[in-house]
């Protein structure tokens, strides 16, 4: 069972930085919850084609095919599952 009594998840991360995915499902397994991750958004869509996660949690800029790719192909092959975006960039305001 996952922190605070909260159902445990089956979340598949996408992150093609190993340190940020180390990190993420360090956390994620922190909380109680069951994780796969993966480095690339082709990895990603292998496993969704599998199985199906809970949760598909995605960074943005994955080189190649980048997340919002991962969405819209997601979406077309007819998943209807929650979809966290992440991405590391940001500008100065």
């Amino acid at each position: 069972m996952a922190e605070y009594g909260a159902e445990s998840l089956l979340i598949l991360v996408v992150d093609d930085n190993p340190d940020d995915l180390f990190l993420i499902r360090r956390d994620l397994l922190a909380l109680g919850h069951r994780v796969v991750g993966v480095s690339t958004a082709r990895e990603a869509l292998d496993h969704l084609g599998r199985g199906r996660p809970d949760v598909l949690m995605t960074d943005v800029g994955l080189p190649g095919m980048d997340g919002i790719e991962v969405l819209k192909r997601t979406r077309a092959a007819g998943k209807r599952l929650p979809i966290i975006m992440l991405t590391a960039k940001s500008q100065e305001m």
